[in-house]
Formats: structure tokens, sequence, C-alpha cells
């Protein structure tokens, strides 16, 4: 029988308001899974009432599956509370087909402390509509004041975005509108690369960037009214449920919207749906064209530059749909259609809400994340305000601490302390202390508590050798906390790398400790996604021990592997752990750090490293490719040292695809050994020269080098490493300490492309032991024994 063990059902229960809970309930079924009696799903009801066991308070179904019919599974809750507060509320979690399957549980409020009410609200100021809403002409005097006070010092301001397509649309936005006042004013985003990003801001008057990107570099109108209108429904199997939404949304787009709408789904998939069942309900009006605002023959042209067929059917009825699997061609076609006025609706994916760069007259949201009855419950939400709780303490003390500790705000357990009385997050401990677990808001309490949290991060830290702490008082950053806040990745991540790479770990065993990230752990697993997984991980090169397709770690792999997904969003957040890879790997002075820059070079180009390196060049197809093998053309070098003539017969390219920029990977590297007696533990200085040929262009400026990379998703400056090892014994020798002779080599690599290296060898070099030679010690200075200069 489906049973769930009351002492398995554990609560949280925090205030969010002084009428709102939020319970977290974790359960752990307790039977034995039997597929002929149970098939492949149990249902469970999860209802809360009241203490008198007369209202329901909330009710919800839980899906039990046979895969998870072992794990714990988390549910979170969201219950009003009145006033005055009763004892305690019931919790019962009753299976949907098995009688006296039944756990009930009490929800004890006996501890409690109730949240301070909201303060009054902020008055606003007199607002002219025509030129400003409530919003910006309260913040008008606090933005223009600084500005306008007089300085020598140049005035930059920095505009975070919580989304890197909000970036991009504000810096269109802003070049358009201001890159010509005032003699020009440079408008820039950042990329994410931190020696990128530092010459972004030296010549940036507006830097647009995510909080992430920003992290890593410093460590309503008003004389108008909004309408809005609830429906509620009973349905909770959700395909019936959206397809009886879909009839309500066309009355409203008919009844109430003279111009455009803009229709929000849950996912991509329903994108396409809702709009079937529109156009289905059109049909059924004998109006098929009903929402189309422009004769066919003038829109055709748009369709026919549209890749997706499916789309161009749609939008020749007047409805278009968006989402993030769109190309950049199909979401131009879609945003110049609806900001014109040619198509009326507009149906689009929650997960461009933040991201779509058109506006509506009427905006209807058809899907959310959970459906209930409980219309009374969601309006109070309209006049009520929610305030925002931090979790510093829950998810990223760790990083924070790691970030000032590396950058030395905190030199010592004191400094912690300190940080944490300015931060939001102690703000909103005296005012709700019931969500962070407080029984009591005495200074005394509070402190006690801090004391407690800081002692427990910080150990947490040493015992992964982040940081180190002397005297039980005195905290300094280590290697591997140096890394991760260099790189603004997790202190969990770097964990990983340093357990699992090894001075043998190949391209596949790399691989795999990537996709292992803890950043991936945030990817969203999608219904039905294992057999598209399953389908790219057969063409994927490298096979992983244990393949698991539902699990996150797993299924970054192939993402990781194959070039067939460069541009999916994980890509993203791969660019980040690549190099801390080659920095955990050269800390422990292993050559093969150089397969992690392969890693690097095959995801930002999308290409596989049997791939030919001709393949990213813009406009090398296949074809052209195999005409160059055939003539013994294998590189870019060997393409720029063909004459004209040679050249345009091999490549059989129009002038249009010649004259596509490519950014010149090649560079002209001198460098020079310091001559002289070597003797161990002393500095042997490399000086190394890196040159680009600048076309006898003397007169212009050199621009910065960015990637032509056209699946990774992010603009990306080319940087390149310098590393100095011994191929025989395959060490990294840039901070070994060595004797006897040795036959050295320079390896100078590109991070951004695939075959632009040099491998140069040096001159050898005889090391004599020093006075400590024979010391088996390892090196205690911080000083480099072979030192590199500033590249020229």
């Amino acid at each position: 029988m489906p049973w769930v063990d009351p002492n398995f059902l554990i609560t949280e229960v925090q205030h969010i308001t002084r009428s709102l809970l939020r319970v977290d309930l974790s359960i752990v079924p307790d039977f034995q899974w039997d597929p002929e009696v149970h098939g492949g799903a149990e249902a469970f009801h999860i209802m809360v009432e009241d203490v008198d066991g007369e209202v329901i308070l909330f009710r919800d179904m839980f899906t039990l599956h046979q895969w998870y019919s072992t794990d714990e599974h988390n549910v979170t809750l969201t219950v009003q509370i009145f006033e005055p507060v009763s004892q305690n509320y019931y919790i019962s979690v009753i299976s949907d087909r098995w009688l006296h399957a039944e756990t009930r549980l009490p929800i004890s409020f006996k501890h409690l402390i109730i949240p301070d009410k909201f303060p009054a609200p902020t008055l606003f100021l007199t607002s002219n509509p025509s030129t400003s809403n409530k919003i910006q002409t309260q913040l008008f005097q606090v933005c223009i004041q600084p500005m306008t006070t007089p300085s020598s010092e140049a005035k930059r301001a920095v505009c975070i975005e919580p989304y890197q397509d909000m970036v991009d649309l504000r810096v269109q936005e802003w070049q358009a509108k201001f890159s010509k006042v005032q003699g020009g004013k440079e408008i820039v985003s950042l990329t994410g690369g931190t020696s990128a990003d530092l010459r972004l801001l030296e010549k940036g008057d507006v830097i647009f960037c995510t909080p992430p990107q920003w992290g890593v570099i410093s460590r309503l109108p008003a004389n108008s009214t909004m309408d809005i209108h609830l429906q509620s429904t009973q349905i909770s199997h959700f395909p019936s449920l959206m397809i009886s939404m879909s009839k309500p949304a066309y009355l409203a787009n008919c009844e109430y919207a003279p111009t455009k709408v803009t229709v929000f789904v849950p996912s991509r998939q329903q994108c396409r749906l809702t709009v079937d069942d529109i156009l289905t309900h059109c049909a059924a009006d004998d109006q098929p064209d009903r929402f189309l605002n422009i004769e066919l023959a003038d829109l055709q042209p748009h369709l026919d530059h549209a890749s997706d067929k499916g789309l161009a059917e749609v939008l020749s009825r007047g409805i278009g749909y968006y989402h993030e699997a769109l190309s950049k061609q199909d979401k131009r076609i879609v945003q110049r259609l609806f900001e014109s006025g040619a198509i009326q609706v507009l149906v689009a994916s929650k997960g461009t809400a933040w991201s779509l760069p058109v506006a509506s007259y009427m905006v209807i949201i058809m899907g959310v994340q959970y459906y209930e009855t409980r219309k009374d419950f969601y309006k109070k939400f309209l006049g009520e305000g929610l305030p925002i709780e931090p979790h510093l303490p829950t998810y990223m003390l760790h990083d924070y601490f790691l970030a000032e500790v590396a950058v030395k705000t905190i030199e010592n357990k004191q400094d912690a302390m300190d940080l944490l009385t300015w931060t939001y997050f102690y703000r909103r401990m005296t005012q709700n202390p019931n969500y962070y677990n407080l029984h009591n808001v005495s200074h005394q309490h509070l402190s006690d508590d801090l004391s407690e949290l800081v002692e427990n991060t910080l150990s947490d830290l040493v015992n992964l050798k982040c940081i180190a702490i002397e005297e039980d008082m005195d905290v300094s950053p280590l290697n591997l906390g140096m890394i991760a806040a260099y790189y603004n990745i997790s202190y969990v991540t770097v964990e990983v790398y340093t357990l699992s790479l090894k001075e043998r770990t190949k391209l596949k065993g790399l691989l795999e400790v990537v996709s292992s990230s803890a950043e991936f752990e945030t990817i969203p697993i999608r219904r039905h996604e294992d057999t598209l997984f399953e389908c790219i991980y057969d063409r994927v090169p490298v096979k992983i021990d244990t393949p698991n397709f539902e699990a996150p770690y797993f299924q970054d792999f192939p993402v990781a592997a194959s070039p067939l997904l460069s541009s999916a969003p994980s890509t993203r957040s791969c660019r980040r752990p690549g190099p801390p890879c080659v920095d955990v790997m050269s800390s422990n002075a292993w050559l093969n750090a150089l397969c992690a820059v392969d890693v690097s070079q095959m995801c930002v180009q999308g290409m596989w490293e049997t791939d030919s390196p001709l393949k990213q060049i813009p406009h090398f197809e296949s074809e052209a490719i195999k005409r160059c093998k055939d003539a013994g053309v294998n590189s870019v070098y060997d393409i720029m040292e063909l004459e004209d003539d040679t050249r345009n017969k091999l490549l059989q390219m129009n002038p249009a695809q010649m004259c596509v920029p490519f950014l010149d990977p090649t560079l002209d590297v001198n460098h020079q050994l310091a001559k002289g007696d070597y003797t161990a533990g002393a500095p042997i200085y490399l000086q190394v020269a890196l040159s680009r040929d600048a076309d006898d262009e003397e007169d212009e400026e050199p621009s910065d080098p960015v990637v032509i990379a056209p699946y990774y998703p992010l603009k990306k400056m080319a940087n390149w490493w310098l590393v100095v090892g011994d191929p025989n014994t395959r060490q990294l020798l840039i901070i070994k300490k060595v004797t006897g002779s040795h036959k050295l080599k320079l390896y100078v690599i590109c991070d951004s492309y695939v075959g632009a290296d040099h491998d140069i060898s040096l001159d050898p070099i005889d090391i004599e032991e020093g006075e400590d030679g024979d010391s088996d010690e390892g090196v205690e200075s911080d000083e480099e024994l072979m030192e590199l200069p500033d590249v020229v």
C-alpha cells in the first residue's frame, strides 16, 4: 500500500508576510514499489487544514513516478494565516487510489514570531505624465545630483540587467539614442571575461551587464490605470487545462484589444499548440485571417526569409510565436511584423518574458506553474506587497565570503561579522526572524547566531583548502580560493576539479569533470528530453561510463562534447569552468593543462578536435574544406599564404563571402631567454613579445580582437596563454623547481581558435643545484622560479 511514514514527513515553516506562510515539505515514500500493483505512477493529495479541520487552506496533487519511488521529494506550499494566530494547522498526504493510505501531521505555531507590519509607503512627488512616470520622478533628484556635481573625474554609469538578452536589447537601444550625444558616448556591454571587461570599463561611458558579470569586476505611468481580469478553472490535467484556456484567450483578444496582444504560455512547445487553438477558433467564426492587418502579397517577402516554415504558416494568418529556440533571423521577423501591426497576436513562452523586445496593448497570461481555484487568495497580492527575502545564508554565503577574502576585504573573522551587518540579510533578520529560523531578536541572540554562521562557513572553506585561518582569527586566501573568486565559480566546483583532475586526465575525463560543475545543477530538465539527449549522445565521439539521460550533469556532457548544440544555454555556463581547469591543473605543474585549453577552443568554435581548423572560417562549407584538403591546404596559415588567384580558384566564393571580416589569429612570437648561470631556486627570466600584423595601416588604431564564433552565445575577446613546459616529463615548469639539463618548449595558445597555437623549442639550459638544492621540501615562496614579464 502506498504510504508516507510520518517520521519522514518533515516540514519547515517560514513567514513570508504577516498573513502568508511558506511550508517546505520533504516527502520520503515508505513502501516497496510493485509495477503490477502500482503501475507507472501513484497520485497523492496534499492538503492543509485549519486547527478545527473545517477549512481547507491548500490543496494540490503530488505524483510519484516509479523511477523516483526511493528518492526524497521536496514540495513548497504557500498558505494563508489569520490573526489571531491559531495553535497549529494540519497537513495531510492522502493516496488518490488506496483507502486508509493517509498521513497526517500537525504544524505547530508555538514558536512563530510574526513579522512587523509594512511601513507606510513613500509619497510620490508630483509628476508630469508627458515626460516621466511616478517612479522616474521619485528617482530623478537622487540620480541627477551626483552627475551634475562639478568634478574633474570622468563619470561612468553602470546598468545591471537580470538577463543577457536584456543587456543586448538595452545596448542596442542606447547606442541608437546616445552614441552621438556630446561628441559621442561609448555604450558597451561586459562579456564575462576579466581582461576584456577591464578594457571595456576603461573606454565605456555607460556599461551594461548582468549581476554575475558585474560581480566578477567589482566583486507604472502616472495617469493610467491597469485593468486586470482573473479567471480560474478546476481542471487539473495540464493539456486539458491549456485547451480550455484557449477559448477565453481568443474572446479576450476580440473583446478587449483593438490592437497588439501578447499571450504568455508555460513552454515553447505550448506556443505552437496555443497558436493552433486560436486559429481554430478564428476558423470556427469564419474569420481565418482576423488578426492579419496586411496584404498577403506585402507579407510574403518576410515569410520567404523565415527558416521555420511552421512559423511562416501561422504568420500568414496574423499570429506569431516567440520562444527561446527560434533563430535570430526568425525572432527579428516576428518582432518587426508585430511592432508594425502587421500581425496582432504574439504567443510567447514564459522564458522570454524578460527579454521580449515588444510592447503590447494587452497581455494575457495563460499559464503559470501552479493552477488553483483560489481567486480571492491571488487577489490579495494586487494590493499587498511581498517582501524580497535574501538567500545569502542559504545558497551564496560561502562564495560571498570567498570573494571578499580574495580581495582582502575580509582579513579576519571580525571583518566577516562586520560585513554581514551591512547586508540586506541583516536588516531582514530583525524584520522577519522566523524566516531565518531565529527564536529571539535580542542583540545577544543575533550576535550569537551570526557568529555561529561565520564560524561554520569559514570552517567549510578551510576544509576545502580554499582559505587558511591562522591563530583562530586571521583569514587568508589559498590558491583554490583565488581561482574560484577570479572566475566567479562556486567553491563546490573548485573542489570537484581538485578531486577529479589528475596528471593523466585526457579529453574524456575533462568533459566529465566540467559536466559535473555545480553551475549546471540549475539546468531545467524538461519532459521527454531524455529521448533527445539519447539521440545526441549516440553521435558524440566520446562516451561516459554510466549514462543517465535524466541527470543534469549527464545532459550537459553531450552538450559540452558535441558541436551540434554549441548555442545551447548550458554552453553559456560552460565557458566559465573551462579556464579554471587550466589553472587547477597548472597549479599542480601538469602539462596536460593544455588539454583543458583544447576544450576551451572547442567550446568557443563549436567544433570537435578532429574537425578541420578551416571549419571556423565563415562560409567554409564541407565542399570547400574538401577542396582545400585535396590541395594540401589544412590550416588558416596555409590559406593566408596562397596567392590571390589561387585562393579564389580554390575557394570558389563570391565577393560578398570573401569580404566577410575574420580575425587573423596569427601572431608573431619573439622570445629571449636571459643568458647566464642558472641555479635551482633562482628565477630564470624569459621575455616574450607578441605582435600582430596591422596590414600596414599604421594610422588606424588597433581594434579589440573580437572572435568570430557564430555558435558561441556571447561576444568573445581572443586571449592567449603562455606556457613553459618539458614535453619529455609532461611537466609544466613555470613555477617548478628543477635542476639538471632541460630542453624546454614555449607554448603560445589561443583560447578561441583551433590550429592557431605556437609550439616553440627553447635553447637547452643547464641548472645547477643551489645551496638548498638537496632539500626535499617544496617551494614556500609565492615568487615564480621562472617569471614571465608583461606581454607586449
